[in-house]
């Protein structure tokens, strides 16, 4: 089955800069050139009926060693959500009028997809809910 053009774009991206790199063009280098957009691209409705079978019901199923019950739909809407707070945090916008408690209950659960142990890793090595617990004053910019 064809890629969707956004995906094929990324794909198309990352073998570029391996080459400007001169870095091998294999698996490993290029799956560590590929951003959050791309993955999150994976997971979108770009493919319909043949990506659910194809993609989302094989390969990309089984990257979400521990998810139980959830749909793709499901899974893309707390990655996509996800991106865009990281996208906000990288360009330095105001992340002040949110859901924080949210925001890291949805970091956990999907961390919590991938490996089990990964939620409790980060809360032990995370100040978030120590910080969002204190509900620091918001600002006006």
């Amino acid at each position: 089955f064809r890629l969707t053009r956004f995906i094929e774009r990324h794909i198309d991206g990352a073998k570029a800069e391996l080459a400007a790199r001169n870095k091998p063009l294999d698996n490993a280098h290029l799956v560590s050139l590929l951003g959050f957009g791309f993955w999150n691209g994976l997971l979108g409705p770009g493919y319909r009926r043949l990506h659910e079978m194809r993609l989302w019901r094989f390969p990309l199923r089984r990257a979400f060693v521990h998810l139980s019950s959830a749909t793709r739909p499901m899974v893309h809407d707390d990655v996509d959500k996800l991106r865009m707070l990281r996208n906000r945090i990288a360009h330095h916008e105001a992340i002040f009028i949110r859901d924080h408690e949210g925001d890291h209950e949805r970091i956990l659960r999907v961390a919590g997809w991938l490996y089990a142990d990964l939620p409790d890793w980060i809360a032990h090595h995370s100040r978030c809910a120590e910080i969002i617990a204190q509900k620091p004053v918001s600002h006006t910019f």
